[in-house]
């Protein structure tokens, strides 16, 4: 496979230069997505591996083609009203980039489980271990004499720190804490950050849809 290249007119044009570039997707041509989409950043344009991210949720690889002979370049999307702006040899391939594909970031929820003792403070540690040792008590009570379960039962292991109104902080269970991870669906967004920050001078480029 043929190694990147950066863009002819990177190096050929002068700095303010207006440059058409004729940016293709093949993959999506006559499709309906473009027409759900509102915001389009292209990076590195100029660069070896430019880059189109869209509404900051897809994203596509690009790779420079070499000059073709003639390149229709068209102000609207494809219509027969569309007002043709003019020919370039330059052409920027964009493919889909389906390891990279991702949908809209979901939110990040909790998950549902009880906190761990070391979550719990020292009280409510010995409460929870308390109702605990009552409960087995019960049990073994229940099963020693069966005619008497119905009665009231006073564990031997109970104490004064079993009555949960004994302690003035008792407090409802803690909700887990859970530290949100960045999603590694917004990785590609990051990466585009630090080729824009690496970009050489700017040059005035007007990226168009296409048409035959």
């Amino acid at each position: 496979m043929p190694r990147p290249e950066p863009a002819r007119w990177a190096s050929e044009a002068k700095v303010g230069e207006e440059v058409l570039v004729l940016c293709r997707f093949p993959q999506l041509e006559n499709s309906q997505f473009f027409a759900t989409t509102s915001n389009f950043q292209i990076e590195g344009l100029e660069t070896p591996t430019p880059s189109l991210l869209v509404d900051e949720a897809w994203r596509f690889k690009g790779r420079h083609m070499r000059p073709m002979t003639t390149n229709l370049f068209f102000h609207d999307e494809v219509s027969s009203s569309a007002r043709e702006l003019g020919t370039s040899p330059h052409v920027v391939h964009f493919d889909l980039d389906r390891a990279g594909l991702s949908s809209r970031p979901e939110r990040i929820r909790a998950p549902k489980h009880k906190p761990l003792p070391e979550d719990l403070e020292d009280d409510e540690v010995d409460m929870a271990e308390v109702a605990e040792e009552e409960a087995e008590g019960v049990e073994d009570a229940g099963a020693a004499d069966p005619d008497s379960a119905a009665g009231p039962i006073t564990s031997p292991k109970a104490s004064p720190k079993a009555s949960p109104r004994a302690s003035p902080r008792a407090s409802p269970k803690l909700s887990p804490k859970v530290s949100p991870k960045l999603s590694p669906k917004m990785a590609p967004k990051d990466e585009f950050l630090r080729v824009r920050k690496k970009r050489q001078p700017r040059r005035r480029v007007i990226a168009s849809s296409h048409s035959k």
